[in-house]
């Protein structure tokens, strides 16, 4: 059975607990607000004035008085890579094409080309040379384990200008 005073230290022990875990949250709070306005203020376009209400304040007080601009806010960032000519990857995967082993994957081709396209740029390249019977699909890709390629010799095609090109050449003795 539990005493009176055993009851009295249980209750103020918890209470305890409890002021360190709400001012633990508060400290955290703080930080994660001193972190935004940093955020805010390295990428605003424009210089960013803060006010003067002390940060444990501004989230009673309207978010308009808490933060002014001097105009407006900056437009959308551009993308991560520069868009480059048409068919530029086009060429540059034929400049390297020889140079990729027998049986290759996305990495060996990036690799070869030096730089990394867009994906759909890529995944469209590929597709193509599928279609054209320039490679064949070795390994299909198994979750982050890219798909293999098999480049696929081109067959010795016979001369245009001779008699017998439309003929079976008989075989070697």
């Amino acid at each position: 059975m539990m005493t009176r005073e055993e009851y009295e230290r249980q209750k103020r022990r918890l209470e305890a607990q409890l002021e360190e875990g709400i001012e633990l949250l508060r400290a955290g709070f703080r930080q994660q607000i001193r972190a935004l306005e940093l955020v805010w203020m390295t990428t605003a376009a424009e210089d960013v004035v803060l006010s003067s209400i002390p940060v444990e304040t501004r989230s009673q007080a309207a978010p308009a008085a808490s933060v002014r601009t001097s105009t407006a806010p900056s437009p959308a960032k551009p993308s991560r890579r520069p868009r480059q000519p048409a068919g530029k990857l086009w060429d540059d995967v034929n400049a390297v094409f020889d140079s990729l082993p027998q049986v290759f994957d996305r990495n060996d081709l990036l690799k070869a080309l030096g730089y990394e396209p867009e994906r759909s740029s890529l995944y469209r390249v590929t597709r193509s040379l599928l279609r054209a019977g320039d490679i064949s699909v070795y390994s299909g890709s198994a979750g982050k384990i890219p798909a293999k390629y098999e480049k696929i010799e081109a067959e010795e095609s016979a001369d245009p200008t001779s008699d017998d090109a439309g003929e079976a050449k008989p075989p070697a003795s």
